[in-house]
Formats: structure tokens, C-alpha cells, sequence
């Protein structure tokens, strides 16, 4: 918590809380501060005069706010079960549309939808991350430093009480990444991976961050890391064949969606790119095979 000059605007000093401070709240003698501390569940006592910590109270899980009672005192007030529900129910729906819209490219559409995501959740550390992605595709870097800080607050208090989440270390790869801090997003991705060696996320973004540095010897193990532990979503697959294409290597691409492609035969967009790559890689008979099967509406032709 900041202690700030009313005249100068600065901050002169702060204090230490718990885990995400939510809210704050002074007795009405303005004696006592009271600091909500939402991730810890507890709320934190100060003396207003000296902010010396008096005694820290246990509160419900999750609470979302601080109110005065009528007797003076304050107390936390959670979130209702149901409306809680609701509020999970519409956030998942603008998530789904956003999501949609920032695959196809339409940035500034995924952005409002993530913001309302974040006025029915404004804890969500996704959500955050994800707006930032929005603003920097738009070129509104400003806007995009700020949801990048309000992401990487939320992962850094989440890892301070679990620090073996390696999905939240991937996260804090992204947004050191995007700030330039490629050091800092390589720790983060390696901790994830010594954590969980299958995490597929944490190897591409290590095999494409090698790559854009030049690392290309790197950059290949890890491509290769994420193809051995079997594809699982076409994003990655199409990574890797980005990859293996500006490297020259058309057959190793083609070998790839013919493992993909065997596992996910429905998957029409990854027979479309194995009939690139096999035409790519010189294999002009079945490609033509490929594309005549697909266009048919056939089976994937057997190797």
C-alpha cells in the first residue's frame, strides 16, 4: 500500500501487505486502516498514525470487498454464490467471442470483449494478458504496457504462493516477452519446463523467441521437442512447419503432418499443409494425392 503526499502527489512511502490487496478502509475515527487481502483471505490492521501492522483478521474465502457495518466496524463482504455464477456464466461468454475475434485478426473487437470480460472479473489474469495482445496487434503500446503491468502483478502475487505453477510462469514468460525483457522470459520458460517437461506451450515459445534471435540450432531442439511430445492443437503444428519451411526443410515438415494428420485426420486445414509440404519437399504424386482427397472430401491417402 502507497502512503501518498496529498500536496505533492508523491509517494513517500508504503507499506507491506498480504496477497493481493483489494481494498481499503479506515474506522470512523480514521485511526485504523483496514487492507483487504483477497488471494490471502485475511484483512490487515493498521495504525493510521505510525502504519505500524496492529493484527491481521481472518476473513471468508475470496473476499472481494471491504463495508463499514452500522456499528462502525468494518468488515468484509464476499461475492454471493449466485451471483458469482452468473457473473462466471457471461464472463465465459465474452471470453469465447473474444477468443474468436482475436483469431481472425479482429483485435479491436477481441479488446472490447475482454474488457467486459474484466468488469465481471477483474482479477482475471488471462483476460489481462490477452488485452495487452490486443492493444500491441493495434499498435496502442501505451494501453498495452498497462494491461501488461496488471497481468504481470497478478502472476507475480500468484506465484509468491505458488511457485510451482508452471502455466502462470508460462503466462510470465508472455508479458516479459512482450515488454523486451528476453532474459526474463527465457527463465520463465525454462522454470516452467523444468517443472513440467510436457508443457508444449513453454517449449514453442523458448523455440520461437531462439528463433527470432538468429538462434536457430536452439530454436530446432525445441521445435523438435514440441513434435516429439505429439502435437496437440494446429497453432503448434503450424509454428513448427513455419519453422522447418524457412530452414529448408520441406521433408521434415511433411513428416510432421503426416503424424498430425494421422492422429487428427479431421482436421482439414493440417491435410491442406501436408499437401503443401509435400509438394514443397519435391513428392509432386502425393500431393496432387493429398489435394484430390481433400477436395473430394476422401479419407487421407495411406502412406
Amino acid at each position: 500500500v502507497a502512503v501518498i503526499d496529498g500536496a505533492t502527489r508523491k509517494v513517500t512511502q508504503t507499506v507491506p501487505v498480504g496477497d493481493e490487496p483489494h481494498g481499503v478502509l479506515t474506522d470512523r475515527d480514521g485511526k485504523r486502516i483496514f487492507v483487504l487481502n483477497a488471494t490471502a483471505d485475511d484483512v490487515t490492521v493498521f495504525n493510521a498514525e505510525t502504519l505500524q501492522r496492529e493484527r491481521v483478521l481472518s476473513a471468508s474465502r475470496r473476499p472481494w470487498s471491504l463495508a463499514r457495518s452500522p456499528d462502525g466496524r468494518a468488515e468484509s463482504a464476499p461475492r454471493t454464490r449466485a451471483s458469482s455464477s452468473a457473473g462466471d456464466k457471461a464472463a465465459a461468454k465474452h471470453r469465447t467471442r473474444a477468443e474468436r475475434y482475436f483469431k481472425h485478426g479482429r483485435y479491436s473487437y477481441a479488446a472490447i470483449e475482454y474488457r467486459r470480460v474484466l468488469k465481471l472479473l477483474p482479477r482475471s489474469t488471462p483476460a489481462y494478458l490477452r488485452l495487452g495482445q490486443c492493444y500491441e496487434k493495434e499498435g496502442l503500446l501505451h494501453m498495452a504496457r498497462e494491461a501488461y503491468a496488471a497481468a504481470e502483478g497478478r502472476l507475480t502475487s500468484l506465484l509468491g504462493w505458488m511457485p510451482e505453477n508452471s502455466v502462470a510462469l508460462v503466462d510470465l514468460g508472455v508479458v516479459h516477452r512482450a515488454q523486451g525483457r528476453t532474459p526474463e522470459a527465457i527463465r520463465s520458460y525454462r522454470e516452467a519446463l523444468e517443472l513440467d517437461p510436457g508443457n508444449a506451450t513453454a517449449a514453442l515459445n523458448l523455440a520461437e523467441l531462439y528463433n527470432g534471435r538468429g538462434g536457430y540450432g536452439r530454436a530446432r531442439q525445441y521445435f523438435e521437442r514440441v513434435v516429439s511430445q505429439g502435437i496437440e492443437s494446429i497453432e503448434h503444428a503450424k509454428a513448427c512447419h513455419d519453422f522447418f519451411i524457412a530452414q529448408r526443410m520441406p521433408k521434415r515438415a511433411a513428416a510432421m503432418w503426416v503424424e498430425f494428420t494421422s492422429r487428427f485426420p479431421e482436421s482439414l486445414e493440417g491435410r491442406a499443409f501436408l499437401a503443401w509440404s509435400n509438394a514443397l519437399s519435391g513428392d509432386n504424386v502425393r500431393a496432387t494425392a493429398e489435394a484430390e482427397a481433400l477436395a473430394n472430401g476422401d479419407p487421407p491417402v495411406p502412406l
